[in-house]
């Protein structure tokens, strides 16, 4: 699909490399802020970690959260797909998957 999510402050920003257009997938509000993204290896899927210690997942195609994970209690850092299975990692000293 050739897109490139960009964490900025509290919002994720999905840029095509194909039409150059820039869309806001999301906003967190003024509480929090995006720490890490991670696209699934294949699919539309976006993961992406908060300050908060909060771990979304996102069908970029459709512009839509599909599941909040908590767990962590602090900023999650790290995010790796091994096919459908989601490893974060946090500032907590745990890992999740």
């Amino acid at each position: 699909t050739n897109v490139l999510a960009v964490g900025l402050s509290s919002c994720v920003y999905l840029w095509s490399a194909c039409t150059s257009k820039v869309t806001k997938l999301c906003d967190l509000g003024s509480e929090d802020c995006v720490t890490s993204v991670s696209w699934t290896h294949r699919g539309n899927h976006l993961a992406v970690g908060t300050n908060k210690g909060e771990v979304q997942i996102w069908d970029a195609s459709k512009q839509k959260q599909i599941r909040t994970m908590g767990g962590h209690t602090a900023r999650v850092g790290a995010l790796a797909w091994n096919a459908n299975q989601l490893a974060s990692g946090s500032r907590d000293r745990h890992i999740y998957r």
